[in-house]
């Protein structure tokens, strides 16, 4: 759904009744700071730590400042800190809910209420952002803006593959990534060993990453999917390919979010996905030979590495894999199915069974030797 700039509606609110004790001033001054200055994406998590201890939500309504809470829903947009978004978003309402009648602010109600449901959406929440919708419906019948988008969103729940409960596991939730995560996306992406670690484009500009989904979600046997944690938001994402009932993945997560387990949380949830809902018997998975988190997260999950690799430059990956025990040639012609190999990619023995199985692999006979080895 379309993003709605809403940071300058309520500019005139209530300036008579900005805090004027010290603690409301430095609130309000290091917010503006933030706003003004910028905010990089390795500075994120302790804006959002130090944005949430404010405890903003906690001071009566009558006791709120306008301009302060506004300014906090500011940066926390900008942030796309989504779980603290909707707290304030709902003092806001509360507060706009309290001098409605006298002050005809129905729009910047209407617009409240939008802005709430963008932020449902945006956390996979359908099923709360249809009651947020048609809730703010009952008062605001006549509202263009929320009947049009009740329509968009049911159309997405229409679209809807999977069962809401096998999405989740613990605080971890898993959703199509959409255009509407663009920002969010980015803010974790900013480290560049993910793009490296994951063979991803660097994504130069918003155009260049919405044509990059759209490629990936449009094809039939792949799936693209954002990890949302229900506290943190948006922390990373994970793809599944799936040929032939043999599933593929990849997965990565922003590094404030890396080390805490939710690699193997979010890795569990999608192979029961792929298992469940399109029958993927097994499954394999690639990780540089240097990535021990991830090498980590799949031993966990009982994937075993296979005794070959790519031919370089990418022979410093390892190819793992879950399921049924196979045969060497079986695994090699899955192998070069999933991941479309060709004469300039090809498969190999790993450097240290080289010498055992007495292979030779140069670029120009690695493929036929290594395919005789697995007939033999």
């Amino acid at each position: 759904m379309e993003s709605f700039n809403f940071s300058l509606k309520f500019a005139g609110l209530a300036s008579h009744e900005i805090f004027d004790n010290k603690m409301g001033s430095r609130v309000a001054s290091q917010i503006t700071y933030g706003l003004q200055h910028g905010i990089s994406p390795c500075e994120r998590i302790t804006w959002l730590l130090w944005l949430r201890q404010q405890k903003l939500e906690a001071y009566p309504v009558s006791q709120t400042s306008a301009q302060l809470l506004i300014k906090a829903i500011e940066l926390a947009d900008w942030l796309e800190d989504w779980s603290l978004l909707l707290i304030l978003r709902r003092q806001l309402h509360k507060y706009i809910a309290g001098l409605e009648s006298t002050r005809g602010l129905q729009q910047n109600a209407i617009d409240n209420c939008y802005q709430t449901v963008v932020t449902l959406i945006k956390t996979g929440n359908l099923n709360n952002a249809e009651a947020s919708l048609r809730n703010a419906l009952l008062h605001y019948p006549e509202a263009q803006q929320l009947t049009q988008s009740i329509t968009l969103l049911q159309q997405r729940q229409c679209n809807i593959s999977y069962h809401p409960d096998d999405c989740s596991n613990q605080l971890l939730t898993l959703i199509p990534l959409d255009y509407e995560h663009y920002n969010a996306f980015i803010w974790q992406f900013y480290e560049p060993s993910i793009a490296e670690l994951c063979n991803l484009p660097n994504f130069a500009s918003e155009a260049e990453w919405r044509h990059w989904l759209h490629q990936n979600q449009s094809q039939p046997d792949q799936r693209v999917f954002a990890l949302i944690h229900d506290h943190w938001g948006f922390v990373g994402s994970v793809c599944l390919r799936i040929r032939q009932n043999i599933g593929f993945f990849y997965f990565w997560l922003g590094k404030d979010f890396q080390g805490k387990q939710l690699g193997p949380q979010a890795l569990q949830t999608l192979l029961y996905l792929g298992e469940h809902y399109h029958q993927i018997s097994a499954c394999y998975a690639c990780a540089f030979a240097h990535n021990r988190a991830s090498i980590s997260a799949m031993h966990k999950l009982k994937f075993s590495m296979l005794p070959f690799t790519f031919s370089a430059p990418d022979d410093n990956q390892r190819i793992y894999y879950r399921g049924k025990p196979k045969t060497l040639y079986q695994h090699y012609v899955e192998i070069h199915e999933i991941f479309n190999l060709n004469d300039e990619k090809q498969l190999i023995p790993l450097s240290t069974i080289t010498s055992a199985l007495k292979l030779r692999t140069s670029k120009t006979n690695t493929d036929h030797n290594f395919a005789s080895l697995f007939c033999s």
